[in-house]
């Protein structure tokens, strides 16, 4: 995927981390305990559960760092460029909704983030095709995020 422009002008993707969580050999606490201790924040988070494997979406400050903590670590992970939009509040949340789905866009998976500056709300959001879902919310007044937003 091409990177998309943000509101801020940057070009730098949003990346989101997948892991699984097999409670043998990794815990979630443990995890976040590796990720805390290499200065790596999760801003956003998700679990999803299929068939008795659960499987952790994350967003990070710092993916550079988060990829050596998991290497270090041993944890297994894939990565890939996500949305993630700005909304002034939840009352908002229909501006997106109707962008995205008034341009036949389909959602694989929407999550919000823990926190964001001057009490904004983000979602990280994953569709079927995250360039033209950009363009049509940035169209719509919508404010993506790059992954140099979220960091600071």
């Amino acid at each position: 995927m091409a990177p998309c422009a943000t509101a801020s002008g940057a070009s730098s993707p949003v990346i989101q981390f997948l892991f699984p969580l097999d409670g043998k050999i990794f815990s979630f606490s443990g995890v976040l305990g590796a990720l805390v201790a290499g200065d790596v924040t999760i801003l956003a988070v998700s679990f999803f559960e299929n068939f008795g494997n659960t499987t952790v979406r994350c967003v990070v400050n710092y993916p550079d760092e988060a990829r050596k903590v998991f290497s270090e670590q041993g944890i297994s992970y894939q990565e890939n460029e996500i949305l993630a939009v700005e909304i002034s509040s939840a009352m908002d949340m229909p501006k997106v909704a109707k962008a995205i789905f008034a341009a036949e866009i389909k959602i694989h998976h929407m999550y919000a983030f823990l926190a964001r500056p001057q009490g904004k709300i983000a979602l990280a959001i994953q569709t079927e095709n995250n360039e033209f879902a950009a363009d049509v919310m940035n169209r719509s007044g919508v404010k993506i995020l790059s992954q140099g937003d979220i960091g600071r």
